[in-house]
Parts: structure tokens; sequence; C-alpha cells
């Protein structure tokens, strides 16, 4: 039964008819194949034949005894790829014994141990990839020829150890082999502004080539990109582009600055509105919530200034007028006739307060208007003729001939020289400031966008058409008064109502602050009428004719101009024929109306909570003896 077996070296000529254990011999003896010498050997050991040593190499492997090995051996002739030269593990030779696949030279070779060919060396390239042993890790081979962007080339596989990677390199647009997560292998990846750092995690993927991919500082802004510590794509204002940088700049270039651009905004997105002050900001209190920006108050305009120093704007930093402040970040002085009292006005704003007409004017020169000045115009001296025309009253303009030229109807108040342009509030009904080229929605007397450093939307109203109607959606009626049949706010409600209402809505008295403000600022204003109104006469003829005191929201015009529109604007027809008298009259409404009493006043009007006293009834006959007053 042996003789067919005997001879085995003359008689086998390949692996498959050489092995057999049924040789004779000791259990351990068999007919093995050595494919170095290509010829088949009688062992009693398995390793290697008897009284010979088959020198195992790494292109055809080593002795076989097993006959399920003959298809692992000659690997470098046998196998053509990666997937295949891997596929088996049944390699005779150690325990640990295997085949492997050299990506750089493109062979399989047999090796004792998974970290290299046997007598040969597999030099990993950064374009190929490492030596491996794993099939998991052949689709991660030739990385540069196969893979064609980011996502791919970072979500494969590689052998080469346990810190090897793929990774991008988007200066390049190629995808390499790398031993650290730092740089490819043999390569330095340049990073740039333009494109990033070469990266091997797929999260960053979408970070790279910042300048292309994001259009808006929002989107640009992150420090979730690949590279050194402070590593981010930031937004160049003047530019309008997205760059990689490090820190506070991109990198290996210059993000330049001017007064209407920012820096380099980076780190968070919190700088996004500020980058473009100019554009962006289009009210004094936005514009200086930002960092480094000043206020134009003549222009309405938002600007960057490094350092601190305003820029060096003539028609900003002097403007000849007295009622426009010059560049600020502080918006109480943009308008300085707005300012209600001395330490605003000549402490914290550079301007003169006029005491005996309660007013602040920017103007360098301590002069104040006079009382004997021509009936449009306010005028600086004590002694000046109305030639000297120094600024003209609400509704009026063209100071050299006296203020004789009226505004135009949508505006208020208008430049100096100019009755088109609206200086610092629309004409009732208009919105759209500082154009005032749009009108208010039907149901608002006033509206918002409707003067300087308003933020309240154009839709929402200031004052609705029905007095009575809750601003700014005016749907509700103020406490106390009920709907009629056409649904106007016109009708007194119930007694029982009227408590009821009281008890539920006060929580709800949100405006009871701003009340009290304005009747104060109200009976500041009577000082302001007998210094400047000498018409006594017919401020009296009007008061009489006045409806009860205009009611300030949070958002509010000059109270003048309220007053303007509740008095002048129903009952004289023009506003602007009365419009230097309202200093007077709402000055004598408020006296007249409740004694300087902005408690009680502002709970008439239940803007804030009425006590249950008996000054409540004396209230409401204050109340019901306001329509015309006495």
């Amino acid at each position: 039964r042996w003789c067919s077996t005997i001879n085995p070296t003359s008689r086998f000529l390949n692996c498959s008819a050489c092995v057999s254990s049924n040789v004779p011999g000791n259990y351990r003896s068999a007919n093995g194949w050595c494919p170095t010498d290509r010829k088949c050997y009688y062992t009693m050991y398995g390793a290697h034949p008897l009284n010979h040593t088959c020198i195992p190499n790494e292109q055809t492997g080593a002795f076989v005894a097993s006959a399920s090995q003959c298809a692992t051996i000659n690997p470098t002739q046998r196998f053509l790829n990666c997937t295949s030269c891997v596929a088996n593990s049944d390699v005779p030779g150690r325990w640990y014994s295997t085949n492997g696949w050299c990506p750089n030279d493109n062979k399989c070779y047999y090796s004792y141990s998974a970290r290299q060919p046997l007598n040969h060396t597999c030099i990993p390239q950064q374009t190929k990839g490492p030596w491996t042993t794993d099939k998991n890790d052949c689709s991660g081979i030739d990385p540069t020829a196969r893979f064609k962007n980011c996502s791919q080339c970072t979500s494969q596989q590689v052998g080469g150890g346990y810190r090897s990677l793929l990774g991008w390199c988007p200066s390049e647009a190629k995808c390499y082999y790398g031993d650290t997560a730092a740089k490819p292998l043999n390569s330095s990846c340049i990073p740039t502004e333009t494109t990033g750092w070469y990266t091997t995690s797929k999260e960053h993927c979408a970070r790279l080539d910042p300048t292309t991919r994001f259009s808006s500082c929002k989107s640009c802004v992150s420090f979730d990109v690949a590279g050194p510590n402070d590593s981010g794509t930031g937004w160049c204002p003047l530019e309008g582009k997205c760059y990689y940088g490090i820190g506070d700049k991109p990198l290996n270039h210059t993000c330049n600055t001017s007064e209407i651009y920012t820096p380099y905004v980076w780190g968070d997105t919190s700088g996004c509105p500020c980058a473009a002050p100019t554009t962006s900001h289009k009210f004094c209190t936005n514009c200086t919530a930002c960092r480094d920006t000043y206020w134009c108050p003549k222009t309405s305009s938002c600007f960057y200034t490094p350092n601190g120093h305003p820029p060096k704007d003539a028609p900003c930093n002097a403007t000849g007028d007295p009622a426009v402040g010059p560049y600020t970040n502080d918006c109480r002085c943009a308008t300085p006739f707005l300012i209600p009292d001395w330490p605003t006005c000549e402490r914290s704003c550079p301007f003169t307060w006029c005491e005996s007409a309660q007013t602040c004017l920017a103007s360098p020169e301590k002069t104040c208007p006079s009382p004997y000045c021509a009936n449009n115009c306010l005028c600086l001296g004590a002694n000046t003729a109305p030639s000297n025309c120094t600024m003209c009253k609400a509704g009026f303009t063209n100071t050299s001939s006296g203020c004789t030229e009226r505004c135009a109807p949508n505006c208020y108040d208008c430049h100096p020289t100019n009755a088109t342009q609206c200086l610092t509030t629309c004409a009732m009904g208009w919105t759209g400031f500082p154009q005032c080229d749009k009108l208010c929605p039907s149901r608002c007397r006033m509206c918002g966008g409707s003067f300087a450093n308003n933020t309240m939307p154009e839709p929402q109203c200031l004052f609705c058409a029905d007095w009575s109607a809750v601003p700014p959606l005016c749907q509700e009626c103020v406490p106390g008064i009920c709907k009629d049949q056409y649904g106007s706010c016109s009708v007194p409600c119930s007694d029982t109502t009227t408590a009821s209402d009281a008890m539920v809505l006060s929580s709800k008295y949100s405006h009871c602050s701003t009340c009290k403000s304005a009747v104060q600022w109200g009976n500041k204003l009577a000082v302001l009428g007998a210094g400047v109104y000498n018409d006594v006469k017919h401020a009296f003829e009007l008061k009489k004719l006045a409806l009860a005191p205009c009611l300030l929201l949070e958002e509010h015009p000059p109270w003048q101009y309220i007053c303007d529109i509740a008095v002048a604007g129903v009952f004289v027809g023009e506003p602007m024929d009365a419009v230097w008298y309202l200093g007077w009259i709402g000055a004598q409404i408020w006296s007249t109306l409740v004694d300087h009493d902005s408690e009680g006043i502002c709970g008439l009007f239940r803007l804030c909570p009425r006590p249950c006293t008996p000054s409540r009834s004396a209230l409401a006959a204050a109340r019901a003896n306001a329509t015309i007053l006495p």
C-alpha cells in the first residue's frame, strides 16, 4: 500500500500530487512539497524534509505538508491583487505565517509575520499605502488613484499599525497614506488659507475649501476644522470671503479693514452681525452694540472705528446743525433735542443745555434759543433778529429765509436746507424713515419704522387709528372700554366688567414705568413752553380742543410729536399749523388734569394699577373732564 508513495522526488512533479500522509515511517511521516526547489521530499517531521533544508522565500513560500496549503504557495506568481492574496489564512510554516500584499510593489509575498514580507522590505508610500495581511485593509490601498474626494478618502481602513490613516490634502485635492494624523507619509501637504489643513477625519471634510464653499459669515466661522490648536475658519468682511486660519488671522493672508468693515471674524458667529456695520445696522442701538463702532446721526450710518477714534469725516464730526449730534458711541447723544435733562446733555454728551427752553443743543458755544425769535425758528444769542434763525422748528426748513419753507408733507421735520429729506421722524401715517415713502397700515395712526433709531417692525402700530385700541396689533380695547356694534373701541364697559378687567389685567401693566416717565417728561415741557412760545392766547384756545394726554409706549418719537397727532392732527386739520404750540398744549394737559401726579394719570389710563381708594372717584371725575379741558 505504500509502494505508490516511495521515490517522491522523481515521481511527483507538483504540490497536489506530492503531498500525502499515506507513507511508511512514524505517525508524522509524510511527503511534502518544497516550493523553492519545486520538488517533493519525504519527511518524518512535517515542517521540513528529512536530511534536507527547504529554504522558504517571499515569492514561493515554505515547505508544504498539507494538501490544503498547496493553494497558498507561490503567492507572487499566483495572486495578482490584494483581495486574493490575503484571502486564505492556511499558509505553511509557523503558526503566524501568512501571505500579504505590498502596494508599492503591487505584489503578493509570503511572510513569517504580519509586519513585513520574508527577506524583503515593502516600502510604504503616501500614494500606495503600507504592507497588509488583512483583507479589510485592501479597500484602502492605492488611495491617491482610487479616492477623489475627502469623504471617500477618510472613510477607509488601512494597514500599517494603529496610528496609520488615510487623509485628504485639500491644497492638492489628493488622498494620501500617513503613519500619523498630522501629515501624509513623505509629503508635507502645505495648508493654505483657501483650502485648509490635511485631515484624516471625515467630520472635518465639510469645512475644507472654505473660500469656495462658504459665502456668508455665519456659515463660515467655526472651530470644527483640522489643524493645530486655535485652527478655524473665519470671515474677512472687507473681501467677503471665508478663510482658514490659526487664531485671529487667516493663514498667510492679511485681512484688511476699513471704516465700513471690521477685522477678521473668528471663533464664533457672535461677531458676524458687526462684520459690515455700515450695511448691517440702520439704527444707533444696533450699531453701538458692536465693538469699536460709532454712529453718524446725520447720515444714519454705522462705522467701524479701530482704537476708539471716530472716523475723520467732517460732515459727521461738525454737522453745523444744533439738532443733530456728531459721531457718537452713545445713542443718547445722537439726537440732542430728545435729551430731557442737563446731566445727560452736558456731562454724558458734549452739548449745551438751555435752561430757559429746557432744550439740549449740539452747539459748542454756550448759547441758547431766544424767546424773541421768528415763530418758526430757534435762535442763538440773547439779542438776535429773526434773520439770525439757527434752527427751524419741526415742520419748517431753510434757516436763511427765517424758516418760512415747509417740510415735505411726509416728514415731521426735515433737513435745514432740504425740505424733502426727513430729519428725525416721518409725518403721521407715514413710515420707512428716513425716506418716509410708505404708508402705515390703515389700523395704525403711527407705526414702526417712522423715526430715527426705531426698532419696531413697520407692520406694527405705535398708535392705533382707534385711540382706545391697544397697540401694536390694535385688535383689543384698553381696559374699561368695550367695542360697539361696528367693532370700534368706543363705549364704556359696565361697572362690573370694568372692575373685573382691572383685576384680570393687574399683572399686565407692561407700560407702567414708561407712562410714569412720560408724565415726568411732560411736566418739564411746561418750562419749555414758558421760555419759547409767546403766543399764549392761541395756545389756550387749542388746549380747549385737546383730547386726553398721549399715551407713550416703550418705543416712541418726541413727546411733542405725539401730542401733535392727538391734538393738532385731529382738530386743526393741518398738524404743522400748530407745531410751535404743542409744548404749551402738552404741558397744560398734564398739569391741569392730574397736577403732576404720575401715579394718578397712569392709573387713570390703566397703564398702571388703580388703587381702590376714595381718590379713585376723583380721578374718574378728572378723566370725564379731560375730553375738553376748561
